[in-house]
């Protein structure tokens, strides 16, 4: 498959796009509209641009959301105790804030990376069997 301008230029675009929707909707505050628009966008982007198939794009979405909100929760806890914070008063302060979103997108790579590679060597080992 070659990869030209055109399809790298609809791609980017295509996650600007993307990624924009969701910046709006978190800013509207209602988290359940949040929740399903990132299943959704999430969805598309891995079929989509990814050209994932439609079971693995479910799947790597759930699991790509799931790792996230992980990060978070194991993230915000942290921060809470390190800065000494009530509640959601880190986004009152910029160092714990700074420190929540650093550290969960962090642990949201790694988990993202070790997900690659379980994939990856989950499709070698199926591969292998069906030769």
């Amino acid at each position: 498959m070659e990869i030209s301008f055109i399809s790298i230029s609809f791609s980017l675009f295509t996650l600007l796009i993307s990624f924009s929707a969701l910046f709006g909707i978190y800013k509207i505050g209602i988290n359940y509209l949040n929740g399903i628009a990132m299943l959704i966008i999430y969805f598309s982007l891995m079929v989509f641009v990814y050209r994932a198939k439609y079971i693995s794009a479910l799947i790597q979405t759930v699991l790509y959301i799931a790792f996230m909100i992980a990060g978070e929760y194991i993230v915000i806890p942290l921060a809470t105790v390190l800065y000494e914070l009530n509640g959601v008063d880190y986004h009152l302060d910029l160092h714990s804030y700074l420190f929540i979103v650093v550290s969960s997108k962090i642990i949201h790579f790694i988990c993202v990376i070790i997900m690659l590679m379980c994939l990856k060597n989950m499709s070698i080992a199926l591969r292998n069997t069906l030769h």
